[in-house]
């Protein structure tokens, strides 16, 4: 990943994935170095099942970013941000809350009232995204237990809080950019 200007992340273009994206998509995310690698799989997945609520931001053919998010088949006023990166170069210029807002925008998104994702404690910049997020929308924000450390097992994994932002309104004027 070569440096991204300012005028780069300007300029940057912010779309739906599809199949096509899974891998590219996957090694973003090992490129990243600050997510979650899941497999390739799951990638291709969601670039083809959850393309709707989904993101790929890009400026001269590179990703800059990626958003996997998807509506919460129990409440599907309730959008949920699974995963969310941006590449080193493009960080701090608001490039994840870009995406989020694109994806609200669409029509997928046009009854959401809820925005829910879970940050550990200690991830400084994702929990900061979400308080911006919530101020943005001036909407409330919760912030709540949700997975235990112990409940992850031997797995290493540090806690995860859920995040609860709403009531927002996303009609297609309404959400942040």
């Amino acid at each position: 990943m070569g440096i991204a200007t300012d005028s780069e992340t300007d300029r940057v273009t912010i779309r739906q994935p599809s199949i096509d994206d899974g891998l590219r998509v996957y090694g973003f995310i090992r490129e990243c170095g600050t997510l979650e690698v899941n497999s390739a799989y799951l990638y291709f997945l969601l670039g083809s099942h959850f393309s709707a609520t989904c993101a790929v931001a890009e400026a001269r053919g590179s990703i800059l970013g990626f958003l996997g998010g998807y509506l919460i088949p129990a409440r599907p006023d309730t959008y949920f941000v699974w995963q969310i990166g941006v590449s080193g170069a493009a960080r701090g210029k608001g490039l994840a809350g870009r995406m989020i807002g694109s994806v609200l925008r669409r029509e997928a998104c046009a009854r959401v009232r809820f925005l829910e994702a879970t940050v550990s404690p200690d991830n400084d910049a994702s929990n900061a995204l979400f308080r911006g997020i919530a101020s943005r929308f001036g909407a409330d924000h919760m912030t709540n237990p949700f997975i235990s450390k112990e409940m992850f097992g031997q797995l290493n994994h540090d806690a995860e809080n859920l995040h609860r932002i709403g009531p927002i309104l996303t009609n297609p004027k309404g959400a942040p950019t």
